[in-house]
């Protein structure tokens, strides 16, 4: 992780820990999401309530997320996960047309 130390991250990986394993998502990539958010200036812990954030916001949608859902063709912010990972499916509802026409024509190939 860059620049900063190890314990910083120990003490804020708890906070998000619990609810991306019972989302499915990987470690590894939980830590790539840290390290990545630190690199930008971020602390730690401001990473992780980030991170958080972006969990609660794809499981407890509001009005637009939802919206964001129908266009992309996903029943829920869980599916979207499973799909594409946390970062996949962050980007996909900061762009759910292109997002969505990238999944149309990768489904319709296989």
């Amino acid at each position: 992780f860059p620049s900063h130390d190890m314990g910083e991250f120990g003490a804020a990986l708890p906070q998000v820990t619990g609810l991306a394993a019972s989302l499915g998502i990987e470690f590894d990539d939980l830590g790539s999401m840290m390290a990545y958010f630190t690199t930008k200036g971020f602390s730690a812990s401001q990473a992780a309530t980030m991170i958080s954030g972006s969990m609660n916001a794809l499981i407890k949608p509001n009005e637009s997320m939802i919206a964001a859902f129908e266009e992309l063709g996903v029943a829920n912010g869980e599916v979207l996960i499973n799909m594409l990972g946390l970062d996949g499916a962050m980007q996909a509802v900061a762009a759910p047309g292109l997002i969505s026409f990238t999944l149309k024509l990768s489904t319709s190939e296989l």
